[in-house]
């Protein structure tokens, strides 16, 4: 028989509940944007849910009523406050990348950061990763679907067949992109490993691996399917815990490769004449670009538009290519909005990934395959799928200080214990 008091057991299932839909209705705006319309911006949702989000992990932490109330009032008319200086910042110097930077960089990244590291600290981080993962394979059908009979399920004809290139058909469901659907179900690939029964865990993983696949994601369909393998294999989770520092030389090795790379090997041209090669040489060349950004802008643009004509590539395929109006890599982005200082913040996510990754393999390994597929895509580009990222910093973030603080508190009382005679 229970023990536990009826109160704290009605406020425990309440509290699923609650975490349940916002969890759900989360995961079906990051994967179905388009659902939305043209009626209301895309960013302007992202907003409004995470404040939702944010205030039902607020309500939700106890306390009186009133300072409850107070909290969540005060955190959604400090969003309010802080999007509408942003705006008319923007509207004044006449620039409407700045609002969109700011307002990811400012709002949507600490709504989210703050929403999961409360929620992870609190245990309900699972409940949510829970709906995300149903959406999500609901979604990889859906995409098997699309890919296998070459139809819009949304009635998105036109975008998805701007989507298609040489090779098979391209699933896009109600996504933004067809990379953003990749790389969200390439999370929710790394993210089942949360499934402690090996009988559900691997029919949902292949299904989102070959979900992912049929968006024509190359790149994190293949991501995707090696972490899946690495999370299979506990030994070799438990020694790359051990032996964090070892990938995160990795990191920094591949960084430095990467700039040796675009600086004396790689040119501004993209080889190619068809669409699958064309895509496969254009990231060398925007790297080479970025080299030289890095010398003429070293500060980037201040988070402002970049002008056009100024950074251009020549191609096989298409001719002159303007990277400004082409680009989607996070890094790319990064050092267009912030130079020096926007490459070494996306280089500081993965260390974010790797440190939290000791504590948490599950939550390291998904953060650090979506920061990873930063080289391929826009993380922050994209209004909806750019939360998932944002929430897993902030959850990573949780573990990363809280581990440190329980480290913290285990040494005082180690150093502070009384010798028994």
């Amino acid at each position: 028989m229970s023990t536990e008091p009826v109160g704290a057991s009605w406020k425990r299932v309440h509290g699923r509940w609650i975490r349940v839909t916002v969890g759900i209705l989360l995961s079906v705006f990051v994967f179905y944007p388009s659902l939305v319309g043209d009626a209301v911006p895309v960013r302007v949702v992202a907003l409004a849910l995470g404040i939702v989000a944010l205030g039902s992990e607020l309500w939700l932490a106890g306390g009186p009523l009133r300072k409850r109330i107070l909290l969540v009032t005060s955190a959604a008319l400090g969003v309010a406050i802080l999007v509408a200086v942003i705006e008319w910042i923007a509207r004044t110097v006449g620039d409407r990348m700045l609002a969109v930077n700011a307002e990811h960089i400012f709002v949507l990244f600490p709504i989210y950061a703050l929403f999961a590291a409360i929620s992870f600290r609190r245990g309900g981080a699972r409940v949510q990763a829970g709906a995300f993962l149903a959406v999500a394979s609901l979604t990889a059908v859906f995409a098997l679907i699309e890919s296998i009979f070459t139809v819009s399920l949304m009635g998105r004809g036109e975008q998805f067949l701007t989507s298609q290139r040489e090779g098979a058909t391209r699933a896009l469901v109600g996504a933004e992109h067809v990379l953003v659907l990749g790389a969200l179900l390439a999370v929710a690939v790394a993210l089942a490993a949360m499934i402690r029964n090996w009988r559900l865990r691997l029919p949902v993983t292949a299904l989102l691996v070959a979900g992912c696949w049929a968006t024509g994601s190359r790149a994190a369909a293949a991501l995707c399917l090696i972490v899946a393998v690495i999370q299979a294999i506990p030994a070799l989770v438990h020694w790359m815990q051990r032996f964090w520092y070892v990938l995160a030389a990795a990191v920094g090795i591949a960084f430095a490769t990467l700039a040796l790379l675009a600086s004396f090997v790689w040119t501004s041209f993209i080889d190619g004449d068809t669409g699958v090669e064309y895509s496969a040489n254009y990231r060398f060349a925007s790297y080479a670009v970025v080299a030289r950004v890095f010398i003429e802008r070293p500060f980037g643009y201040f988070l402002g538009t970049v002008p056009g004509g100024t950074w251009m590539m020549g191609s096989e395929l298409r001719g002159p290519v303007d990277l400004a109006r082409s680009a989607d890599s996070e890094i790319v982005f990064a050092v267009f909005a912030a130079g020096w200082l926007g490459a070494l913040v996306y280089l500081a996510t993965f260390v974010i990934g790797i440190l939290a990754l000791r504590a948490s393999p599950t939550l390291g390994f998904t953060t650090l395959l979506l920061t990873s597929l930063g080289f391929i895509m826009s993380l922050h580009g994209w209004d909806a799928a750019s939360m998932v990222w944002y929430a897993l910093l902030g959850a990573c973030l949780a573990t990363i200080f809280g581990r440190r603080a329980n480290s913290l508190a285990i040494s005082e009382l180690t150093k502070n214990r009384t010798p028994v005679a």
